[in-house]
């Protein structure tokens, strides 16, 4: 006997969104592609009681209000189906009004919409997320912090927003009962997304809960341990639970672990404070007075530490006075406090991978620093002040969307390594070639057309990594890098080499993969140094690699041809 053919529906609600119904779920398709597979419906309201819930102002708040009946609802997957048809139709016709659907969904889809060219969703998206901001409920504001929304506006436009989330969260906090702040969702959401960072010590000062949070931290700063109690712990290493599961948890938590959570360095202990937001109870004045606090020398926040998101840092970071080295890795940062600046003793700063657009001027107080990483984030251009950075010797400014660096650039004399891959440099700057005391250089995978003659004027270069460009060949002048000893350029559209790399005494390794490499000058003999050359294709079997193990790389290369 055959099986019947599953029977699969579909509804197409506009020219780039179609719903179908595959195994009894609800799934959400974009140009053909699968996008969402939507959740079970949660709640129904009969027509009769619709008035009663006036007040809801958007699903999200339905569903933070109504009781849930997810799973309850008694209705076949077809029917389902068709009320998410009806729902996804709704939003759309009502140019994509995001308090008819679930941000969770709302949102990303409004985004991809935009991404694959429909202008109305794009206008749309920084629209309705600006009114999600300002509607004040705060599971929503915290969703859209949470995945890097906010990152989608402007600078000017979000600092308007910074704004107006300050004065929803000062109105929960005012509605907060400063007893029972652990077991508080609302709580919970302002101290896991760093939100008290928003607020002026004013501000503080004037909320009851922020004071009892206050004096929860300088206890934990005092005794140095990772959380006050076994209450805490489940509070801020867990999501969200009902009172009797909470009470379960704790009580799973303290059979685990009989004793107090374990005793911390004050190096950890401060790095919990700031990532579980409890540092941003404290005052200027309470950092600046205490002992421990000012003998902080290193602080290392990754995202690896904590489970939550950290868009800002807290302005008392600048009264660590002791800092010598602060890293801040892969967060969500939009914005930097101008008294991160006023730390004059740090040497080390990180902030790899997070979302800033720009430096602020005042960065060239920073007198003292040595090392300097802005991998990965959105920066479009560097301060004019970057050159008062006299004593930097690294910086790493990798995987931003640089176009030029500025004219001060060429004052950074004690330069040694440079990392400036992935940028949309359209020509390498000329303040670059002035940096004389440059041992290290990478700029890789920018497509670049061409290398300018001035790269012979980096005379202490050891290192050269210029993989993934548009180099067809090089100038002569690069014979000039006598102190070169590892020279990459794989992935270009190079056919050989000029003749004066016969120059580069000092070279031991060279790396051509990815080049249509057809000849090598006959200078390639006055390597002496030289222990590996690789060309051809990556994959082990199209790759050619010369090893001065194997006896000269000259004569072999000779021997195959390759050498007229």
């Amino acid at each position: 006997m055959k099986k019947d053919k599953e029977k699969i529906l579909e509804h197409v609600l506009n020219e780039h969104v179609t719903l179908k119904l595959v195994k009894g779920k609800t799934t959400v398709h974009v140009d053909g592609e699968k996008f969402w597979t939507c959740a079970s419906l949660v709640f129904s309201i009969p027509a009769s009681e619709v008035e009663k819930f006036d007040e809801i102002e958007s699903i999200d708040q339905a569903m933070g209000v109504l009781p849930h009946d997810e799973g309850n609802i008694n209705i076949s997957p077809e029917e389902e189906f068709w009320g998410h048809c009806s729902n996804l139709q709704a939003w759309i016709e009502y140019d994509y009004d995001s308090r008819l659907i679930d941000s969770r969904i709302g949102f990303p889809l409004l985004f991809r919409l935009g991404e694959i060219g429909d202008e109305r969703a794009k206008r749309k998206f920084k629209e309705e997320c600006a009114k999600r901001f300002q509607s004040g409920w705060l599971p929503t504001i915290e969703y859209l912090w949470r995945d890097v929304y906010l990152s989608r506006f402007d600078e000017e436009e979000q600092e308007v927003l910074l704004d107006v989330i300050k004065k929803a969260f000062i109105k929960a906090i005012k509605e907060e009962s400063p007893n029972n702040s652990n077991n508080n969702n609302n709580m919970k959401i302002l101290l896991r997304g760093g939100y008290l960072y928003l607020l002026n010590d004013e501000e503080k000062k004037g909320l009851d809960v922020i004071q009892v949070l206050r004096k929860d931290c300088l206890k934990i700063l005092k005794d140095q341990r990772e959380f006050r109690t076994h209450e805490e712990v489940v509070t801020l290493k867990e999501e969200f639970y009902e009172p009797e599961e909470f009470k379960e948890r704790v009580k799973k938590w303290k059979e685990r672990f009989a004793t107090e959570p374990r005793e911390l360095t004050l190096e950890k202990t401060v790095k919990y404070l700031i990532l579980k937001g409890y540092f941003g109870a404290l005052t200027a004045e309470d950092v600046v007075s205490h002992p421990k606090l000012q003998q902080l020398e290193r602080l290392y926040l990754d995202q690896f530490c904590s489970p939550f998101t950290l868009k800002v840092l807290p302005d008392t970071i600048g009264k660590l006075k002791s800092l010598k080295e602060l890293r801040v890795i892969r967060y969500d940062l939009i914005t930097l406090p101008e008294s991160l600046f006023e730390l004059e003793k740090l040497q080390t700063l990180f902030l790899f991978k997070n979302k800033l657009k720009s430096i602020p001027e005042s960065i060239g107080k920073l007198k003292n620093l040595l090392s300097l990483s802005l991998k990965s984030n959105n920066l479009i251009a560097l301060p004019k002040s970057f050159g008062k950075l006299k004593k930097l010797s690294d910086l790493d400014i990798s995987g931003n969307k640089l176009t030029t660096l500025p004219t001060s650039f060429s004052q950074l004399k004690f330069l040694k390594n440079l990392f400036m891959n992935i940028n949309n440099f359209s020509q390498l700057p000329e303040s670059l070639f002035t940096l004389s005391h440059l041992e290290r250089l990478e700029c890789k995978s920018m497509l670049l057309p061409s290398l300018p003659e001035a790269i012979g004027n980096l005379i202490n270069l050891t290192s050269l990594d210029l993989s993934g460009n548009r180099f067809t060949s090089l100038p002569e002048s690069i014979g000039n890098l006598s102190r070169l000893t590892e020279l990459i350029l794989s992935s270009n559209q190079l056919t050989t080499l000029p003749e004066s790399i016969g120059n580069l005494k000092s070279l031991k390794l060279i790396r051509l993969y990815l080049n249509p490499i057809k000849s090598f000058p006959r200078s390639i003999e006055n390597l002496q140094s030289l222990t590996a050359l690789g060309f051809g294709n990556r994959t082990p079997k199209e790759r050619i690699v010369y090893s001065s193990h194997d006896g000269s790389i000259f004569e072999r290369l000779k021997e195959d041809g390759y050498v007229s």
